[in-house]
C-alpha cells in the first residue's frame, strides 16, 4: 500500500488540480485538470467546421480533463508503466471509459501500470492533436 501511495502522489503532484476522486474496490480514479493536455490550443480558437457544422472552441476545444486510473495493487518496487488511451471521434474521456469498460478491463489485465485518458477534441468529429502535435514535433 505504501508503494501505491508514493506512485500516486508523484503522478498527482506533477499533473494538476484534482477535480474529483473516486475509490473502487480495485482502483483509485482521479479526474484532474492539467495544463499539460492538448487544449486549449490556438489552432482551434475559432472552432472547427466539419460537414458544414461548426464545433465551437468553448464547447469542444478547451477541456483539459485527464482521467487517471491507478490500480490498488500497483507495486512501486517493480517497473510501473504509463498507458495512454485516446478516445475517438464524437466522444470524451468519461463516455469512453464507461462504454468500453476501460477500468474493468485495465484492472483485469493485472498490469503494473497507471491508465491515463486525456481529453482531446471533446464530442466532435476531429482528430486534431492540438498542442501535443507541436510538442511531439519539437521533441524529435
Amino acid at each position: 500500500m505504501k508503494s501505491f501511495r508514493i506512485i500516486l502522489a508523484t503522478i498527482l503532484l506533477s499533473a494538476g488540480k484534482i477535480a474529483l476522486c473516486q475509490t473502487t474496490n480495485d482502483a483509485v480514479i482521479f479526474h484532474i485538470q492539467s495544463s499539460h493536455t492538448a487544449f486549449p490550443d490556438t489552432g482551434r480558437e475559432k472552432g472547427h467546421v466539419y460537414d458544414k457544422v461548426l464545433y465551437s472552441a468553448a464547447e469542444h476545444y478547451h477541456d483539459s480533463t485527464v482521467l487517471i486510473i491507478a490500480p490498488k495493487k500497483l507495486n512501486a518496487q517493480k517497473t510501473v508503466d504509463l498507458i495512454f488511451w485516446f478516445h475517438g471521434w464524437r466522444n470524451n474521456v468519461d463516455n469512453a471509459a464507461g462504454f468500453y469498460e476501460l477500468t474493468k478491463q485495465f484492472i483485469a489485465s493485472n498490469t503494473n501500470a497507471v491508465l491515463i485518458l486525456a481529453e482531446t477534441a471533446k464530442d466532435s468529429p476531429d482528430s486534431y492533436g492540438a498542442s501535443w502535435k507541436t510538442r511531439a514535433f519539437l521533441k524529435r
